[in-house]
């Protein structure tokens, strides 16, 4: 897939600005771009235990979470491991888009469209996987609602912090996952939206174990049993959710 961008230079008071022209159909220079990564799928196997963060509650039957530890079973982890895939890429990104220059974009980002989001946090560059989601505005006012494809949340940024995402970067598969809580059926009429601020409560700035009961490879999500073992006694999520929203 390509992205059409014309350029035009206009001779004014001996100087040469820099316009852009927009003509239907016309194509003077094209720069490739992506939808997918090209990694193989990250879905775990049934019955492996990984550390889990859930970072965005649609429902009980589909959130999102970040796996701080990689797709590694903690029955195997070892303290060697605990640098991940994702913190290498993260890594070699920062290096790669401190020295790419900030470009004028010629065309807004397109829904579905792969890109690399950068930001400077606390005086560091933070650089991110993201999916474009939805575009609002024009040129300098526009924002861009996008997806954080290894960490499982969404945002709306400016359009200037998006850059082309190089193809160096697409091997590893987006490392967030979506999940639901296993023996938590969905009600007749539909999930109450108490319900998954409830699991949100349950869940927020938490690293929890998940265990996984079951892999739905068709729609890419997995069946989770989330506890929580931070306190002397192993709390059961999915028990607590159910005791307050029981489907009769």
């Amino acid at each position: 897939m390509y992205v059409d961008k014309v350029y035009c230079n206009i001779v004014l008071n001996n100087s040469k600005p820099l316009f852009l022209l927009t003509f239907t159909g016309v194509t003077t220079k094209k720069e490739p771009v992506f939808s997918e990564c090209l990694g193989h799928n990250l879905l775990v196997c049934e019955g492996s235990v990984l550390a889990v963060v859930v970072t965005l509650v649609i429902s009980p039957a589909q959130f999102q979470v970040h796996l701080p530890f990689g797709a590694v079973c903690l029955r195997t982890l070892h303290d060697d491991e605990r640098r991940t895939d994702l913190e290498m890429l993260t890594s070699d990104m920062q290096e790669y888009y401190k020295n790419t220059s900030t470009q004028l974009q010629m065309c807004l980002p397109a829904p579905g469209e792969l890109k690399a989001h950068c930001e400077i946090k606390e005086g560091k560059l933070d650089c991110s996987r993201v999916r474009v989601i939805d575009v609002k505005g024009k040129e300098k006012l526009c924002q861009v609602q996008v997806f954080f494809i290894d960490f499982g949340y969404m945002e709306w940024v400016p359009e200037k912090q998006l850059h082309p995402l190089s193809i160096k970067f697409l091997h590893l598969p987006p490392q967030a996952l979506e999940c639901r809580l296993t023996g938590v059926e969905i009600p007749d009429e539909g999930w109450n939206p108490a319900a998954a601020s409830h699991l949100s409560e349950l869940t927020k700035n938490q690293v929890l174990v998940a265990y996984v009961t079951h892999v739905d490879r068709d729609h890419q999500r997995l069946g989770v049993i989330l506890l929580d073992t931070s306190e002397d006694q192993d709390i059961n999520i999915n028990e607590t959710f159910l005791r307050k929203f029981q489907i009769k």
